[in-house]
């Protein structure tokens, strides 16, 4: 099987973001992962695939632009590869993560607690022989995910000017 715990950030991804950084950012967080699946389900018709992405891809934001949007692209295509390979045995999990206590939270006030990498990591070892589908990490993510779905995007707008 494939885990692909991988991904790429910048700290100003913002919508006027330069095209070479667009691309670094759409090649690390979606196209290159899909380009291996796509290359791993050619030959294999078992095994295991295992996907990362973000809560911050469940809603279009001013910050990380392009990070949120190929992530959300991520979660979309394993989607597809999951009714794909229905049939067959191969394996497919996708986990949602929120904040996890890494480098890129260090030093950050965050309102909600992260999650630990080691947990999340003994979660998808327990998963591996499954067909899981989504997984929220920490688990309550998928609360606020659905919170944030049902919510109209011009109240969640509203909300983000108040904090300016």
């Amino acid at each position: 099987g494939i885990l692909f715990p991988v991904g790429l950030m910048f700290q100003k991804d913002k919508i006027n973001l330069n095209a070479e950084k667009v691309e670094k950012l759409i090649q690390a967080n979606f196209s290159s992962i899909a380009l291996i699946i796509s290359n791993f389900l050619s030959y294999k018709k078992k095994g295991l695939l295992v996907g990362f992405g973000s809560v911050s891809g469940y809603l279009g934001r001013e910050l990380n632009t392009y990070y949120a949007s190929s992530k959300r692209a991520l979660e979309s295509y394993f989607e597809s590869v999951g009714f794909a390979n229905k049939k067959n045995s191969v394996k497919i999990q996708f986990y949602t993560l929120g904040y996890l206590d890494t480098n890129l939270s260090f030093g950050k006030k965050l309102i909600l607690p992260k999650g630990s990498p080691h947990d999340l990591s003994k979660i998808v070892y327990k998963n591996r022989g499954k067909k899981l589908g989504k997984y929220f990490f920490p688990k309550w993510w998928g609360a606020i995910v659905f919170l944030l779905k049902v919510l109209p995007f011009s109240f969640l707008v509203n909300l983000n000017t108040l904090k300016k």
